[in-house]
């Protein structure tokens, strides 16, 4: 057998030691229907096939996943430059209704620079402590994330103005 040949027939055997494992078999079982003729093949390798699987796997969605991520940011800043356009044009329009739709535009915009954070990763950098080291002690209000903090300080705003939304 080549090499090639090899690396090919090893993959399928980690690829059916994973469908096994997902349909519920030990590692036993799968060895047992697994163990080619003559050779020895144990629970111990049908594990270490498996592991090994998950890492493969885990590694190519890994890099998927910076793809898809650079993809929905490609759409974001195309949807952002609609909307910036939009604004420009909402801006334009005189009255209650011009406002409105100034208002929306100004909403979704902000909605999608906090889709564009959450995708790269900036409310992970956020620190969920208070400002000046302030943090919960036992017995006390639990901590609060800044942008939880922020958010609390705009509602109470809003109320206190009587805003909706």
């Amino acid at each position: 057998m080549t090499g090639r040949q090899q690396t090919v027939a090893v993959a399928e055997r980690r690829a059916n030691v994973l469908r096994l494992r997902a349909a519920g078999l030990s590692f036993r079982a799968i060895a047992d229907q697994l163990r080619p003729e003559g050779m020895s093949y144990t629970a111990a390798h049908a594990a270490q096939d498996a592991s090994r699987a998950l890492q493969a796997r885990k590694s190519e969605l890994s890099q998927l996943a910076d793809v898809h991520v650079t993809l929905e940011l490609e759409r974001a800043d195309v949807l952002e430059r609609q909307l910036q356009r939009a604004l420009v044009g909402a801006a334009a329009t005189p009255g209650p209704d011009g406002t409105r739709l100034v208002l929306m535009i100004a909403d979704r915009l902000m909605r999608l620079s906090q889709h564009r954070g959450r995708l790269l990763g900036f409310d992970d950098k956020i620190p969920a402590t208070r400002p000046h080291g302030q943090s919960s002690a036992p017995g006390t209000a639990p901590r609060v994330s800044y942008l939880a903090e922020a958010a609390a300080r705009r509602a109470r705003r809003r109320a206190a103005y009587g805003s909706a939304g």
